[in-house]
């Protein structure tokens, strides 16, 4: 939804510091004041869990990302330009144009220069991804940076529809003509079914991106996920070590560990921490990333609900930390964690419906406390960091 004209100003209304934002209609909220903004979002979430009856828990905004410059990742379509050349943007639709990468404010500024550098090295051979589109065709690219890189150096993926095009190559000699720290990937997708990644190979470069997040650098071996907002990892470090008041002699487990994010700056405080990941890559990553930091930090590839399933009645763990994505686990899933006994679950999901039709089905566990943390600033979203806490002992299956 973009603005058209502002006829009466808000009390709480402020002159926007992005040039586009009125025709982007991205940041809803760019125009409130942080404030105002953190007050509507608070009352959002506060009447979701009314409406799922939680009306009592207490709410917590950590704060989050840097206002401006905040993502350092993005997955991108190319569109050639009717002058000629190309250009990623998003938000164009029949009616609007669209805004390119340099010209968001909340991309890292490394994030458009990269863009650049891809554009000027597609040619007329490139044919651009569309529902119809042929074998060949240029799918995704996907651009990532680190947040303290000053330069326009960072990792570029390229994702080809069906099979990698012979012309491949010159567009990659082109890109690595430009700069030799260019890490360069490509990926063929499947036709059918398609999702970010399929087989990545370094064409270029490092295969190990590292990447700063909180106090820490983090090996990133694809296709691994990375936060797109590495400045809001120390409010979520923040949240869960707030809920978990971990000690000593406790165990975690934490499902979705990605590259290993969270055990770098909290597996210290406890007595083992395992970490479990669908993603094989990932798993390799956190590794590398927390090889350092003890015996007592372990990792293994595994699925969500088989994991579960094969630890009930054989492995004890006080916390349980799970990152959700936006679909609800289901109830079968959740009535496999009551199960596993755990004192305290700390759930992160970035759809907070998601996360209360998983509470719901924990009927065992109370949720108590629940955080905000702002990883996407001037927009409508958030990351939820939920407590629950066992309130009466499940009975096995």
């Amino acid at each position: 939804m973009r603005s058209l004209k502002c006829h009466k100003a808000h009390s709480q209304r402020q002159d926007s510091s992005c040039e586009v934002s009125p025709l982007c209609g991205g940041c809803v909220h760019r125009h409130l004041k942080p404030t105002e903004r953190r007050k509507q979002l608070i009352a959002q979430c506060r009447a979701l869990l009314t409406e799922f009856g939680h009306q009592n828990v207490d709410i917590e905004w950590f704060g989050g990302a840097h206002s401006d410059g905040y993502r350092t990742r993005t997955v991108i379509r190319p569109q050639k330009r009717l002058s000629g050349g190309w250009r990623f943007v998003f938000g164009h639709n029949e009616h609007f144009d669209g805004v390119e990468i340099a010209q968001c404010r909340n991309h890292h500024p490394s994030l458009g220069r990269l863009a650049q550098v891809v554009c000027d090295a597609l040619d007329e051979n490139v044919i651009p991804y569309d529902e119809d589109a042929r074998k060949y065709s240029l799918r995704y690219v996907i651009l990532e940076v680190d947040v303290q890189n000053q330069g326009g150096d960072g990792r570029v993926t390229l994702c080809f529809h069906g099979a990698v095009p012979e012309f491949s190559e010159d567009i990659c000699r082109r890109i690595l003509n430009h700069s030799s720290c260019i890490d360069l990937i490509i990926d063929a997708l499947p036709l059918r079914n398609a999702g970010l990644s399929r087989k990545p190979i370094a064409i270029e470069g490092r295969e190990l991106s590292s990447l700063s997040a909180g106090d820490h650098r983090f090996l990133v071996k694809p296709p691994s996920w990375f936060t797109q907002s590495p400045s809001s990892v120390p409010a979520l470090v923040r949240a869960v070590h707030r809920y978990a008041q971990f000690s000593a002699e406790e165990r975690v487990i934490e499902f979705g560990c990605g590259v290993g994010v969270l055990a770098k700056h909290l597996a210290p405080m406890v007595d083992s921490w395992m970490g479990v990941d669908h993603e094989r890559h990932a798993v390799e990553s956190a590794i590398a990333n927390c090889h350092e930091d003890g015996q007592h930090i372990r990792f293994r590839v595994g699925d969500f609900e088989q994991t579960l399933r094969k630890m009930v009645g054989r492995v004890c763990f006080d916390i349980v930390l799970i990152h959700a994505m936006r679909k609800p686990f289901g109830t079968k899933t959740m009535q496999i964690l009551h199960l596993l006994d755990a004192r305290m679950i700390i759930y992160i999901a970035p759809n907070s419906v998601s996360l209360l039709k998983d509470v719901d089905a924990l009927s065992h566990y109370r949720l108590t406390q629940l955080g905000m943390v702002d990883n996407a600033p001037h927009t409508g979203h958030w990351l939820t960091v939920s407590c629950l806490e066992k309130g009466v002992a499940p009975t096995s299956a």
